[in-house]
């Protein structure tokens, strides 16, 4: 039969003594002092920090934000976004900015803005209304694109987002402008279906009106009107007679020297004086003509018998 083998001390665990509870906070005091007093100071400026920075936040915000209330011009927005950059009032200077500039036609300089805005405030409320109106200018510059990426943005961040309808609605517009009629009438029920209870879209009929308008374009696009008979062409207009051909103009008169002044000539001398001439000699009158008789008066004749009458026979 076997036996048992005793054990020896070395083969048994070694045997810790029990923890001694602490009786009393002087004993905890005066084992954790020093790191306890550390500990409240710098609980102690923590707290003092956390005022100061929540004061001169305070300060910071009352200040930007008289500041932008009291901006008028251009300038003087602009000073709001420089002294107080990324701050709420400056963001609102920014979008005001940004409408003035649209306002005035100057849609590059809008496009600036905005892009500026949208970096500065990314986690501010107002983030997603600069991204929109950002979105709209990609619009009004052609570069679709780049409108939709914007308005996804939006949308993926669903009630985050207030704008996230607005760009929705806009997405399925930029499809309707395309031409893509049916594509743009199941947008427009996405949306509907999405963004159900919208004020602006209920109470205005926003879609109602979209979806009118498509299903209209594709009544067009399949019946199409008959084709207008074409106008008469007119005359043809008259062949305009041909430019006179161009004559040179003569050539100019030689020059000629002037004629050389007459030679002076001395005058006539004067004719010589005549004596008159003599009288006539004066003559006797002729002697007058002697006087005739006047001639005796024809005879006086008898006038002649009348002839006989002829007897019958």
């Amino acid at each position: 039969m076997a036996t048992k083998k005793a054990s020896t001390p070395s083969d048994e665990a070694p045997v810790l003594p029990p923890p001694q509870p602490e009786n009393s906070v002087e004993e905890f005091l005066e084992k954790h002092g020093k790191k306890t007093g550390l500990l409240v100071i710098l609980l102690v400026i923590a707290a003092a920090v956390g005022f100061f920075m929540k004061a001169q936040q305070k300060t910071y915000l009352k200040e930007s934000g008289e500041s932008f209330a009291s901006a008028q011009t251009t300038e003087e927005l602009r000073a709001v976004i420089n002294e107080y950059p990324k701050s709420v009032a400056a963001g609102n200077a920014q979008l005001l900015l940004a409408d003035r500039q649209l306002t005035n036609g100057q849609i590059e300089e809008a496009k600036i803005s905005l892009t500026q805005f949208v970096k500065d405030q990314k986690d501010t409320p107002l983030y997603f209304n600069g991204l929109f109106a950002l979105g709209t200018v990609h619009e009004k510059l052609g570069d679709l694109d780049a409108a939709k990426k914007t308005y996804q943005e939006i949308i993926n961040a669903g009630d985050k987002a207030s704008t996230a309808a607005a760009a929705a609605l806009r997405m399925a517009d930029i499809i309707h402008g395309k031409g893509d009629l049916e594509d743009a009438l199941k947008a427009y029920d996405t949306v509907a279906q999405k963004f159900p209870g919208n004020v602006f879209m209920e109470e205005n009929g926003v879609i109602d009106s979209r979806k009118a308008d498509a299903n209209q374009s594709i009544t067009l696009r399949d019946n199409p009107p008959p084709a207008p008979e074409p106008k008469p062409k007119p005359e043809p207009p008259a062949k305009p007679a041909a430019p006179a051909e161009k004559t040179e103009p003569a050539a100019p008169a030689e020059k000629t020297e002037p004629a050389a002044p007459a030679e002076k000539t001395e005058p006539a001398a004067p004719a010589e004086k005549t004596e008159p001439a003599a009288p006539a000699e004066k003559t006797e009158p002729a002697a007058p003509a002697e006087k005739t008789e006047p001639a005796a008066p024809a005879e006086k004749t008898e006038p002649a018998a009348p002839a006989a009458p002829n007897s019958p026979e």
